[in-house]
């Protein structure tokens, strides 16, 4: 059994440095060139965790989703089943005839929307607040080289080419992807592990954001990141009427979504994800049958994810994914290695559980 001491480190840690013995700096005063930098967050970039928030509002703490941001501004969570359709998956196959899928990085900030010509700088973040620097330059050349993967627990881990790339360091989980297009990158200090406008003067948090690190239920129109299902931010008129006093608020998702300008009958199609599986799917047909009728609920101790209703049985979503433009993404196809039955046009009305296969596919890759 592997232990993972991380309690026993935090008790050494507050006997040895007890409450109060330091103090972080406050954020910078950008340079004249960056004036535009908005107000530090209170935790730094690698550790920001975001508030969880009950029926009652209480707040707590956990470990931020890994989150892209563009210019300080959210637009993408790393995750399996959110990533962009139009991302292409490269396999390695090794010797004893398995695979791992492996995502190029410059791949999939271009199928975010972001022109690589115009990047100046990314930074991805690991454990520590440890930044990988990676120009933009540096990035496009490296379009063939530099991939990252997914471990069994659906968390992004980098996988660096051998050689020959300019870089500062390596990490191996990811926990931020940082983008700069029109903002001017910050500095970082490899010895102190922080990032800075000026000399000596810590950036908590991430530069230039505007809002709270995006927490609750991620929704996703066409792949792009449209925003978070959060209790301060749902409507009243999106509750369902005597929930409230029952104790526990249910809102409609239908109310929800027209509350954000999305119209059930635009839609071709939608996904409902939560813990690396995809719940439920519903295709125009379905949405217009079934999904006007479906509740959600926000418990305690959830992560501050949505619990919605399904006839079948509770669950609770990481995601909202929807399609307008495109149709639902063929799973199956995504799901299985070269050379499958999926792959070869053969037993696609087979049905397969998502969660079980990616697990599979991802411990198998994993241990390779």
């Amino acid at each position: 059994m592997r232990f993972r001491p991380t309690l026993a480190l935090l008790a050494l840690a507050l006997a040895v440095c007890p409450a109060g013995c330091s103090q972080k700096a406050t954020a910078p005063a950008p340079a004249a060139s960056t004036t535009a930098a908005a107000a530090a967050a209170p935790k730094t970039a690698a550790s920001a965790a975001a508030g969880d928030e009950d029926e009652e509002g209480t707040k707590k703490r956990r470990l931020a989703e890994p989150t892209v941001y563009l210019d300080g501004q959210p637009i993408a969570g790393i995750r399996f089943l959110e990533m962009p359709q139009k991302l292409q998956v490269t396999w390695k196959q090794f010797r004893n005839g398995r695979f791992v899928r492996l995502y190029s990085l410059a791949d999939y900030v271009e199928s975010l929307g972001v022109d690589l010509s115009t990047i100046k700088q990314v930074h991805l973040i690991g454990g520590r607040n440890r930044h990988v620097v990676i120009d933009g330059d540096e990035l496009t050349r490296t379009r063939e080289k530099l991939f990252f993967t997914f471990t069994p627990g659906g968390k992004p881990r980098m996988q660096f080419p051998g050689g020959g790339m300019k870089v500062n360091t390596q990490i191996d989980m990811l926990q931020t992807l940082l983008i700069y297009q029109q903002r001017t990158p910050p500095k970082y200090s490899q010895r102190d592990l922080y990032t800075y406008f000026e000399e000596g003067v810590r950036i908590e948090g991430i530069p230039y954001e505007s809002a709270e690190r995006p927490g609750g239920t991620r929704v996703y129109v066409d792949g792009a990141l449209v925003g978070a299902i959060k209790r301060k931010l749902l409507p009243n008129a999106a509750a369902r009427p005597g929930t409230t006093e029952q104790g526990l608020t249910r809102f409609g998702l239908r109310a929800y979504l027209e509350h954000i300008g999305v119209s059930l009958s635009a839609l071709q199609g939608m996904e409902l994800v939560g813990d690396e599986e995809v719940a439920a799917t519903f295709d125009a047909k379905a949405i217009e049958e079934k999904v006007a009728g479906l509740d959600f609920t926000l418990p305690k101790r959830n992560r501050g994810r949505i619990e919605v209703h399904l006839p079948e049985a509770p669950k609770k979503l990481d995601a909202v994914l929807l399609y307008m433009k495109t149709g639902i993404p063929d799973r199956v196809a995504q799901l299985t290695t070269p050379g499958s039955l999926a792959t070869q046009g053969k037993g696609k009305n087979r049905v397969i559980s998502a969660k079980d296969n990616m697990e599979q596919l991802l411990h198998d890759d994993a241990r390779d």
